[in-house]
């Protein structure tokens, strides 16, 4: 097992790497954004505490949906972009294969700055 941490303004992100999984686990300070990528396999998500605008792009199109824990998990199709906008303080869970490759979605890492 593995474990990395990074820790800026936004707040903490820690990283897993065990038995083949990748976890992240985000704390987000309330405003901030966190993402903005393209992962190429499936990820699975469930916001653990507050609420988060989950952003994601379809068709050409930005789709907000606003999640709490009471959402449960929700999945993150291969290849789709998207990033997280933290409406309150807020902690996420995330999980997808160890060593999948991601790229930048650069209009969200815009959103960042």
């Amino acid at each position: 097992m593995t474990h990395n941490e990074k820790i800026n303004d936004a707040g903490e992100m820690h990283t897993i790497h065990m038995d083949g999984i990748t976890t992240y686990i985000i704390y987000t300070n309330e405003g901030f954004f966190r993402g903005g990528k393209k992962y190429f396999a499936d990820k699975v998500f469930r916001v653990l505490s507050w609420e988060v605008q989950f952003i994601y792009e379809k068709n050409g199109f930005d789709i907000y949906e606003t999640l709490s824990s009471a959402d449960g998990d929700k999945n993150i199709p291969t290849g789709v972009a998207h990033i997280f906008k933290s409406l309150t303080n807020s902690v996420i869970l995330e999980y997808f294969p160890e060593g999948t490759q991601s790229e930048d979605f650069e209009r969200y890492r815009q959103w960042k700055k």
